[in-house]
């Protein structure tokens, strides 16, 4: 598999601009942190090379940072880097793989009881979904994410629940 082209070769957004410091600060931490933090790291590229629109990137990125989560035994993280990954997928005309990606991570999510890992994953659940043309499954995963936000917002208090229930990503899975 080819390396991902690097960061500065192409026009960073504001996300991909803070990775080389956080590149660097990497370098000096130790055990346990060096590993989290190479994985949050490696996870913010497949994010960020998604955002950009670079899918190879970000499949490269994402491979890697589920490599690590497995290695490191950290489901969390291969819950969270399967989003990005299962996007690149749908773009890059493969949506039967994203949606065995992403299924796995729905799984995972919901055998951790994060809520916010099981609404992110079932949005690209219902994104990968719609793009095999699947409408009904689709749905059914969108109102899945839209339950799991609500039942995640109904345990935070008033300034947080406002403030989630603002954020664009989540007014859109509740639309």
């Amino acid at each position: 598999m080819s390396s991902p082209r690097p960061l500065e070769a192409t026009r960073p957004c504001a996300v991909e601009r803070t990775i080389p410091d956080l590149a660097e600060a990497l370098e000096g931490a130790k055990g346990f942190h060096q590993f989290l933090w190479s994985i949050r790291l490696t996870t913010a590229r497949a994010n960020a090379a998604e955002l950009a629109g670079r899918h190879e990137d970000t499949i490269i990125f994402a491979e890697t940072a589920l490599a690590d989560a497995a290695r490191f035994g950290r489901p969390k993280y291969d819950c969270l880097v399967r989003v990005p990954l299962t996007k690149a997928l749908i773009a890059t005309g493969r949506p039967q793989d994203a949606v065995e990606v992403v299924t796995r991570a729905v799984a995972e999510a919901e055998r951790l009881g994060h809520q916010p890992s099981r609404w992110s994953a079932l949005a690209a659940l219902a994104e990968a979904r719609s793009a095999l043309g699947e409408d009904e499954a689709a749905g059914d995963a969108h109102l899945a994410a839209a339950r799991s936000i609500e039942e995640f917002a109904s345990g935070l208090s008033d300034a947080h629940r406002k403030a989630l229930l603002e954020r664009s990503d989540v007014a859109a899975l509740l639309s």
